[in-house]
C-alpha cells in the first residue's frame, strides 16, 4: 500500500522518527524538504510504502526528477515487492522521473524492477560514500581556521574546478565557476586552513547543515 504525505510538513511529521534516527543517511531527503519544489507539479509525491502495514520504504522524488529512496526494512523480498508497488503507482498516475538516490543495493533492485514494468535501462552515473563521524581525536595545530571571504575568490574558484573534473567528471564554464564560488562564499560554509607561514592549504565546504 502506498501512503501519500500531502506536502513537505506532513512527510517530516509521519517519518520524524527515522529522519532524525538515519540523519546522516537521509541527508538528501533534508535538502529537498526545506520548500516545496513547484517544478515538480504533478510530479511531487512523497511517502512511504507498506507491505502488511508493515513500513518497508520511505521515497521522496526531488529536482529534477530524481526519486529518494531509504530502506526501512532489511528483507531483500520485502523491498524489491515495495519498489514494484512503487513503481505500479508511478506508472498508473504517469509521474515523471529520471533516476534515483539511494544505496547501492536499493539502486540494483531499483534498476531491475524499472526494467520490467517500463523495459528502460538505468546506470549509475554518480556514486559516493557517506561517511560519518564517530570518534574524533583533537590535535594541538600551530595553523588558523578562517571563513572564506570574497578575498579568496580565486582560490575557490580554482579548487572547485579541480575537484568537479576529478570528482564530479563536470566540466564548467569560467562563469559557472565564478558564480559556483560566489553562492559557496556566500553561503558561509567554506573553512580555509592557514598553515604557520599565513599560507592557504586546505579548506572544506560544508554542503549541507543537518538538524543535529
Amino acid at each position: 500500500m502506498i501512503k501519500l504525505c500531502q506536502n513537505n510538513l506532513d512527510f517530516k511529521v509521519e517519518f520524524k522518527d527515522y529522519l532524525t534516527k538515519y540523519e546522516t543517511q537521509m541527508q538528501l531527503f533534508f535538502r529537498n524538504l526545506i520548500n516545496d519544489n513547484e517544478t515538480l507539479n504533478q510530479n511531487q509525491i512523497r511517502g512511504g510504502v507498506y507491505l502488511d502495514n508493515k513500513l518497508c520504504l520511505i521515497f521522496l522524488n526531488a529536482y529534477p526528477f530524481n526519486i529518494l529512496l531509504f530502506e526501512v526494512t532489511k528483507d531483500q523480498n520485502l523491498i524489491a515487492e515495495s519498489i514494484r508497488e512503487l513503481l505500479s503507482y508511478i506508472k498508473m498516475q504517469n509521474i515523471s522521473f529520471r533516476g534515483c538516490q539511494c544505496n547501492k543495493r536499493l539502486s540494483e533492485v531499483f534498476f531491475k524492477e524499472v526494467k520490467a514494468k517500463f523495459n528502460l535501462d538505468m546506470e549509475v552515473v554518480h556514486s559516493m560514500d557517506i561517511m560519518k563521524l564517530t570518534n574524533v581525536l583533537f590535535t594541538k595545530t600551530t595553523g588558523t581556521i578562517k571563513l572564506a571571504t570574497m578575498e579568496n575568490l580565486e582560490f575557490i574558484k580554482k579548487v572547485y574546478l579541480q575537484f568537479s573534473k576529478e570528482a564530479l567528471n563536470e566540466h564548467l564554464s569560467d562563469e559557472e565557476i565564478n558564480n559556483t564560488a560566489i553562492n559557496k562564499i556566500n553561503s558561509q560554509g567554506v573553512y580555509l586552513y592557514y598553515n604557520q607561514e599565513d599560507e592557504i592549504t586546505s579548506c572544506v565546504n560544508v554542503s549541507k547543515v543537518l538538524p543535529n
